[in-house]
């Protein structure tokens, strides 16, 4: 009887533990999702009264066009989307070092300028390594790294600290 009331303890806590800290997500994604994509977003959960026995539906209405679920989306819009929960989760529990793929390789320029502003705003708590071919995203960072092909079957690290380059202009 007492390890069912000791598990009974434990689940209450669990579920307020997870539901004050999808509160917290839920409004860090809103702000986040409005930032990245100038315009609306939600997170509900499929069954609130028992949330860990369903999902999570993502609701979104990028700039201009009705809530439809991630499905429905764009491959940019997917990626903001993705982007605004992973902001989100690292507002309500920060990690010191993201390393981001060619997370924008389905953005716009514009996006892409937006997502490099979003980075370098966060990078001044955190750091970021991010792999991009967008010139814009390059341009926006601290540092720039390339990796080229050598002649034979090498590559060569060829770097530039931003900085450094502003102050020479």
């Amino acid at each position: 009887l007492q390890i069912r009331e000791r598990i009974a303890a434990l689940q209450g806590k669990k579920r307020s533990a997870f539901l004050e800290a999808f509160a917290e997500v839920e409004v860090a994604f809103a702000d986040t999702f409005k930032e990245l994509a100038r315009g609306q977003g939600r997170l509900i959960l499929e069954n609130p009264k028992d949330p860990f026995a369903g999902g999570l539906i993502i609701k979104c209405s990028p700039r201009g066009k009705k809530f439809s679920r991630m499905e429905s989306m764009s491959g940019g819009e997917k990626a903001l989307t993705a982007l605004a929960l992973i902001f989100a989760l690292q507002e309500v529990n920060p990690a010191p070092l993201f390393i981001f793929d060619e997370v924008d390789k389905d953005l716009d320029g514009v996006n892409t300028m937006i997502l490099a502003d979003a980075i370098r705003r966060r990078s001044e708590d955190r750091q970021y390594l991010t792999i991009s071919h967008h010139r814009v995203l390059l341009e926006r960072s601290n540092q720039t790294l390339g990796v080229t092909m050598r002649k034979g079957h090498g590559t060569q690290v060829t770097g530039v600290t931003m900085s450094t380059l502003t102050e020479m202009s």
